[in-house]
């Protein structure tokens, strides 16, 4: 049975992400001193608006302001917040508003929380973390997911029961080889990668 909508976007569909991309790009405009400032406030300025608003963080920051940067991928967005506990829980409750106002989407309760970098998020299937390091103090890092090496785990145990014992070796390698390649190649910048994988190898060959 078909139903016209008059709002929202099919749940999977193809053009969801980018409607939402586009929908989105408002965010972009509610911060735009600090993402790209497209209008000049000064006559003078000779560098572009990405500069500009790179030094606009750096200068925001040093005076002691708080500075919200978003990082947007389709329908999934981070606003990194350069302040408070509570500076950040007073925008997320303003950015729901400015977007109800312009787009008139809702941010999702259970998806949308306020943690601080030392305790890390995830986004786009990796951990974004702020590490301590006695020689350099606390720098960032992004790490692979313990959930995600075990979901990677679960799929090669599920294709490796005694259920495929009549298989051949050279048909097994074939139908395992794309998916730990594909899943190494997408994490292998990741901090300590090299131990995850050889885990995973380790696993892999005794399965």
């Amino acid at each position: 049975m078909f139903s016209r909508t008059e709002a929202g976007t099919p749940q999977g569909g193809i053009i969801s992400p980018l409607l939402a991309n586009i929908a989105l790009s408002a965010i972009e405009e509610q911060y735009a001193r600090w993402v790209y400032q497209r209008t000049k406030a000064h006559a003078d300025r000779q560098c572009d608006g990405r500069t500009a608003a790179g030094r606009a963080r750096y200068w925001d920051r040093m005076a002691g302001r708080c500075v919200f940067l978003p990082v947007r991928y389709a329908d999934d967005f981070v606003l990194l917040v350069s302040g408070t506990q509570e500076d950040a829980l007073a925008e997320k409750t303003a950015l729901a508003d400015y977007l109800r106002r312009t787009t008139g989407l809702e941010l999702s309760p259970e998806k949308t929380k306020v943690t601080a970098m030392t305790s890390g998020f995830e986004f786009l299937g990796f951990r974004f973390v702020m590490h301590w390091d006695r020689r350099y103090g606390y720098g960032p890092r992004v790490e692979i997911p313990k959930t995600k090496a075990a979901d990677l785990r679960w799929k090669v145990k599920a294709r490796t029961g005694t259920s495929s014992a009549r298989c051949s070796l050279a048909s097994k390698l074939r139908e395992l080889n794309p998916i730990l390649r594909g899943w190494a190649n997408y994490y292998r910048h990741c901090a300590y990668a090299g131990r995850v994988f050889t885990s995973l190898d380790w696993y892999t060959g005794m399965r």
